[in-house]
């Protein structure tokens, strides 16, 4: 298995990113599809303050971890690269009764989310993920701390994550050095976890 730190993916590495989130990764807005995660982490490979630390055998993904140390920047190229196809998406789903409900809850989100970063812009681990048969043989840990590498060379003393509401991921950023914060995301069950004191 080789590690690899990468911005500027191809098409064909942004398909295979995008398809391995869908298979790997539990989240309410998975619905969405696959050109909505792609355009997502399209607008992270092409911004210079975040990065794509993946898991490859044999130039296949089987896990990666993906990183912004500007949040609020990255933000903002996010939106302004897919304004026009929000809208459209939303006309779209106005068809799908539950599609529509998730899409106008992924907007709310979003615009919470842009208050914290506001206010904090602090860096962010935005998705991790394995292929279910690399779990538990500390591959997901083995990420963390090519994480953690980076944010000491940035140095960034502090990193937030969030994430669904369950024991299990609570305890893996737990045993990573995360510990739980008291913010809250109106209306998701998620919680925020921070990453602090990376800084010797």
């Amino acid at each position: 298995m080789k590690i690899y730190h990468r911005s500027n993916l191809s098409e064909k590495k942004l398909n295979e990113i995008s398809f391995f989130h869908l298979k790997n990764i539990k989240g309410e807005f998975n619905l969405f599809g696959v050109e909505f995660f792609k355009r997502f982490y399209k607008s992270i490979s092409v911004h210079r303050d975040s990065k794509f630390i993946t898991l490859e055998k044999k130039n296949k993904i089987e896990g990666f971890l993906i990183y912004t140390t500007s949040s609020m920047a990255l933000s903002k190229i996010y939106l302004k690269n897919n304004v026009y196809f929000f809208f459209y998406f939303f006309i779209r789903s106005l068809t799908n009764i539950k599609l529509t409900t998730k899409f106008i809850k992924f907007l709310f989100f979003g615009y919470y989310l842009n208050h914290l970063k506001k206010k904090y812009n602090y860096p962010e681990l935005i998705s991790i993920a394995l292929n279910k048969k690399f779990r538990k043989k500390n591959y997901g840990k083995l990420l963390i701390n090519e994480l953690k590498k980076k944010l000491v060379i940035k140095k960034k003393n502090y990193c937030i994550v969030i994430l669904r509401n369950s024991k299990k991921l609570k305890k893996f950023y737990m045993i990573n050095s995360f510990s739980e914060t008291n913010l809250k995301v109106p209306f998701h069950n998620v919680k925020i976890f921070i990453l602090k004191k990376i800084l010797n």
